[in-house]
């Protein structure tokens, strides 16, 4: 087992500067691993002499101990453990000796096989027994000790592990980092290949984190064409969200389409139609009938803001507070502590915020916004009505509080 080195190693000369940024060892114990994203602590035994066993961490998906890995790497110096090896790539090196195999078998990566199974088993198949479980696993019916029912789980237990290995294979092949891969396995299991192969920009849909300028890197690695429809959608797409980003809820179609086209390096008239096609996917939603020209909005920006709209229009025609419906207006404006009486204007602004929903009080400086503002909280007051004040960023909300006397918060703080 391996000791970690305290904290001192930090300053420490590395003593594996001279080894090469490569191990094939087997992994003999897992320190610790996360099941939400497999990042793995675990020592390797390397196979060169003397066999010294090495601090491992990185996203190990599907490796069990006693397996064979070439791992590909840089060593790290860890503040608090010392030396440790970083893979950024790995694979399993599958056993091809009998002796090799019945070990391999007999570690307990297999369900339903321990030590002396294995050895039964490759008694009967020698170095051919890994090509029988994967290929004619039945076969393993008539190895004595053996039968239906364990044959039945040492099949289905070597696939899991059999496409656990081909798919990181295959997307470490690609460029995928063993993180990134180990979310693209929990995102769709043994689907993962036939996903990403598919439409490598699902990723930037459907997985955090992987954008747009990620999925086309591995799009381009897997050899899809600079021009395929999947390509110029996932750039209309991220070139929308750009805009997002920016601040703006929709964007004019043409400027999109020049947009995403320069980004893609296609026409203008490429990205046009593929607004359509998301279109009709509702993966975008195109209005026309306010806009000219047309806007695009993200789907899930159209759909808030339609909604958004509802809820204030019905807002706007709720009733005001009861204590509010029987008010004598007139009486109302004695009394109030106000550094100077409100006008008639500012009379019928207050009046309008109080007995309405919702409303909006603007003017420019100088036209009594804050005198009003103390008005309405006054006659808050009078009628026992709780007010919360809050504002859209916490300078603002610290403007308000100093000008009214009383707490604000930020609108974020206060939902």
């Amino acid at each position: 087992m391996v000791t970690f080195t305290p904290s001192a190693a930090a300053v420490t000369p590395n003593p594996f500067a001279a080894r090469p940024t490569e191990i094939v060892g087997t992994l003999g114990f897992v320190i610790f691993r996360n099941p939400d994203n497999d990042y793995t602590v675990a020592q390797v035994v390397d196979d060169a002499p003397p066999h010294q066993a090495h601090p491992i961490v990185g996203h190990l998906v599907g490796i069990q101990e006693g397996e064979r890995l070439h791992l590909t790497g840089e060593w790290a110096n860890h503040p608090r453990y010392g030396w440790q090896f970083k893979v950024s790539q790995y694979r399993v090196i599958m056993p091809t000796t009998a002796v090799g195999i019945a070990a391999y078998l007999g570690s307990g990566l297999i369900k339903g096989i321990g030590p002396s199974t294995a050895q039964a088993i490759v008694q009967a198949f020698g170095a051919r027994t890994l090509e029988i479980i994967d290929q004619d696993p039945t076969a393993l019916e008539r190895v004595p000790g053996v039968g239906k029912q364990r044959a039945d789980l040492i099949c289905e237990s070597w696939q899991e592990q059999r496409h656990v290995r081909e798919i990181m294979v295959f997307l470490q092949g690609h460029g995928i980092s063993p993180a990134l891969a180990a979310r693209i396995y929990k995102q769709y299991g043994d689907a993962a290949i036939t996903v990403v192969r598919a439409n490598p920009y699902r990723l930037a849909r459907d997985i955090s984190g992987v954008g747009f300028l990620t999925a086309d890197r591995i799009a381009q690695d897997m050899g899809l064409a600079p021009d395929a429809p999947p390509r110029i959608e996932a750039g209309v797409l991220y070139a929308l969200d750009q805009q997002v980003q920016q601040g703006h809820v929709c964007f004019p179609r043409p400027e999109l389409a020049w947009a995403a086209a320069e980004l893609l390096g296609v026409s203008a008239g490429q990205t046009d139609r593929a607004m359509d096609r998301l279109q009709g996917a509702r993966a975008i939603q195109v209005e026309t009938h306010l806009a000219d020209p047309p806007t695009v909005y993200p789907a899930w920006g159209y759909i808030a803001e339609v909604d958004l709209a509802r809820r204030l229009r019905a807002l706007a025609h709720g009733q005001p507070h009861a204590a509010l419906q029987g008010l004598n207006w007139d009486q109302a404006w004695t009394g109030l502590d106000l550094p100077v009486p409100l006008s008639s204007g500012q009379q019928a602004a207050v009046r309008t915020v109080l007995t309405h929903k919702v409303s909006v009080l603007t003017g420019g400086p100088g036209t009594g916004k804050t005198t009003s503002t103390r008005a309405i909280l006054e006659l808050a007051d009078r009628l026992d009505l709780h007010v919360a004040l809050a504002s859209p960023t916490g300078r603002a909300a610290k403007r308000l509080a100093e000008v009214t006397g009383r707490p604000a918060s930020t609108i974020h703080r206060l939902l």
